[in-house]
C-alpha cells in the first residue's frame, strides 16, 4: 500500500501542480489581452476613472463612487476629475 502511495506522491502530484500552473499562466495571458485597466500611474486626459468610497459603511453599499473623467493634472501631480454633470 505504502508503494501506490509513493508512486502517487512522485508521479500524479508533480504533473498535476505542472499542468495547473501551465493552465493559469495561460489564463492570465489570456485575460492580459482583454483588460482594459490601466497599470501605469499616468492617466490620459478623459480616461474615464472610479474613486474608491471612503464613508462606506456596509459591504452592501458600492466600493466605488464614479465614474468621473480625468480633466487635467495639477503641477503638484493631483488630478482635477469631473463627473456626469460637468462640476469638478
Amino acid at each position: 500500500m505504502e508503494a501506490t502511495y509513493g508512486k502517487v506522491q512522485s508521479l500524479i502530484y508533480p504533473a498535476v501542480l505542472e499542468r495547473t500552473l501551465n493552465k493559469k499562466e495561460e489564463m492570465i495571458k489570456r485575460l492580459d489581452n482583454t483588460r482594459r485597466v490601466l497599470t501605469e500611474k499616468e492617466f490620459p486626459v478623459g480616461a474615464i476613472v472610479m474613486l474608491r468610497d471612503p464613508l462606506r459603511s456596509t459591504k452592501f453599499e458600492p466600493k466605488y463612487t464614479g465614474p468621473y473623467s480625468v480633466k487635467r493634472r495639477t503641477r503638484n501631480g493631483n488630478f482635477v476629475l469631473q463627473d456626469e454633470t460637468g462640476e469638478e
